[in-house]
């Protein structure tokens, strides 16, 4: 029995591979002449019928090109709303959702508009951002201007923004307030760190709570360098450092403005 199996097994496969052979020529047949007399239609055509189907078919590329852009950008956003899930709470405030609705070419990472204003709460210097996949909350900016139903944002790019922030591993302060740039990427400028602490390359820095509307514990990115001033006959006390941002604003659509929680608030002063 055994060996019938085998036989009948490797006999079934030569017959299949044979008959594949023997009937593919005809089963291409079809298509073959198919695409014969297709050849032969456009043979005889004029000149005229000819660009009409050349136009016709580049219209009918056009609308599927546009078609998968549209795909595309929606992937992209159901990306970034599934990753926004992830939002952490975060006590004592609120997290308004927005929508960014204008940005301008020429300030692309210095300013934007949101969709939320004065009737979601949004008030003069709360703080935007974002979250990574893992969601860590990654600051963008400041609100400088809002209206009934949006609100201005400045990047953390923007020399007008004057924020501080705080190292996680030296636990020393800074003002961000300028920027410099350079030929591949942009980084972020860090002044009035301690000239006596020692620095660790990469370490994060996190918004540290002195700002009014800007809650603590948002990432504004890593340290990648201090102007240490090695002399020690050297009287400056203070240092400046570079931080790369955490936040990638080339990819951004939706985002968070955080709010004070009012109720929260008048709670604690009870208390």
């Amino acid at each position: 029995m055994l060996w019938t199996g085998a036989l009948y097994h490797a006999s079934g496969q030569w017959f299949r591979r044979v008959g594949n052979d023997y009937f593919a020529p005809y089963l291409q047949l079809g298509s073959l002449v198919k695409d014969e007399s297709r050849n032969i239609s456009l043979k005889t055509m004029d000149k005229t019928e000819l660009i009409r189907l050349v136009k016709g078919l580049q219209a009918e590329n056009h609308v599927l090109v546009s078609q998968s852009l549209l795909l595309t950008e929606l992937e992209r956003q159901n990306r970034e709303l599934r990753k926004m899930v992830n939002l952490p709470s975060m006590p004592k405030w609120k997290s308004v959702p927005a929508e960014i609705i204008l940005r301008d070419p020429a300030q692309w990472l210095y300013s934007f508009t949101v969709s939320r204003g004065s009737s979601s709460g949004i008030r003069k210097g709360c703080a935007v951002f974002t979250i990574d996949s893992n969601g860590t909350p990654l600051l963008l900016g400041q609100v400088f201007a809002v209206s009934r139903h949006s609100a201005g944002v400045l990047s953390i790019y923007n020399k007008d923004l004057h924020l501080a922030g705080r190292l996680n591993i030296s636990r020393a302060t800074g003002l961000i307030n300028s920027t410099i740039r350079s030929a591949a990427e942009h980084y972020l400028m860090i002044n009035y760190l301690p000239r006596d602490l020692q620095y660790t390359s990469e370490e994060e820095v996190f918004t540290g709570g002195f700002e009014r509307n800007v809650p603590p514990g948002l990432k504004i990115g890593n340290l990648v360098g201090v102007d240490k001033e090695m002399n020690r006959f050297s009287n400056q006390l203070y240092v400046n450092g570079w931080i790369k941002p955490a936040a990638d604003f080339n990819d951004l659509r939706f985002v968070y403005i955080a709010v004070p929680d009012e109720s929260a608030l008048h709670s604690d002063e009870r208390m």
